[in-house]
């Protein structure tokens, strides 16, 4: 438990340290809401609901809602890696993420199966 406990302070200290990385290259979409600082699911509502008042009368919208949770499994390792390259992630924290990604192996297991 203890250890779980440490990765998940770790991987927090990561995440803090790679947002701000990214606010100060200014990679983060404006619209981002997930990871950055006064903004969340709220946010994101609201703001798309301002989108619909604004809009003329005689256009329709339509919202389109997608659970990314598990997002991170699908994406390709190696691309993430690159994009990480791209922005300058280097060195120790590079290295650090790299360790992480590469040969990793995942199992589901459901039931007794």
């Amino acid at each position: 438990m203890v250890l779980k406990k440490k990765a998940a302070v770790l991987e927090y200290i990561i995440f803090e340290q790679l947002v701000s990385h990214l606010e100060v290259i200014e990679a983060l979409p404006d619209n981002l809401s997930a990871c950055k600082k006064l903004y969340s699911t709220e946010t994101a509502i609201c703001s798309v609901v301002n989108m619909l008042y604004m809009m003329d009368e005689n256009k329709c919208g339509i919202l389109i809602l997608l659970n990314l949770h598990a997002a991170f499994d699908t994406v390709e390792h190696e691309l993430l890696l690159n994009d990480l390259r791209s922005i300058s992630v280097k060195d120790k924290a590079f290295g650090y993420l790299k360790d992480y990604l590469v040969g990793r192996n995942y199992c589901v297991q459901i039931g007794n199966f």
